[in-house]
């Protein structure tokens, strides 16, 4: 079994193109070291990620994004048991600017206690970026 761990937060300020390939790249090296895989979204002033893997790690790295002053308000939207990762090749992708989800998307979803819907609605837009 593996932890897995969606969450939605704002972001503390506007990041440059520069600070989130550079938060993207130190991601990547560490979710190699410590088995997490998984997929970050960064639109309209909200983050939302997708995080699986060993429990512990992926428990330890929830604690260390909470503490990063680059996220605010943030909000574990799900946080479940899997018998397998679902993006076990993805150590980080990083998703921006996607049409089908608006800032009223990441608002509602901010908003809703939950997020019941929020597992089917980020596998359907993984399906369709890497169709």
């Amino acid at each position: 079994m593996i932890q897995n761990i969606i969450y939605i937060s704002k972001a503390d300020k506007e990041l440059s193109k520069f600070e989130i390939k550079e938060l993207v790249f130190f991601a990547r090296v560490k979710n190699r070291e410590e088995k997490i895989t998984g997929f970050l979204i960064h639109q309209n002033g909200y983050f939302i990620q997708w995080i699986e893997g060993p429990s512990e790690n992926v428990l330890h790295l929830l604690e260390k994004i909470k503490q990063d002053s680059r996220h605010q308000s943030l909000k574990v939207l799900v946080n479940r048991k899997l018998e397998s990762p679902v993006y076990n090749n993805w150590r980080m992708r990083y998703l921006t600017d996607i049409e089908k989800l608006k800032i009223g998307d990441f608002e509602s979803l901010y908003s809703e206690s939950g997020g019941k819907d929020i597992v089917d609605i980020l596998n359907k837009i993984m399906l369709d970026f890497v169709a």
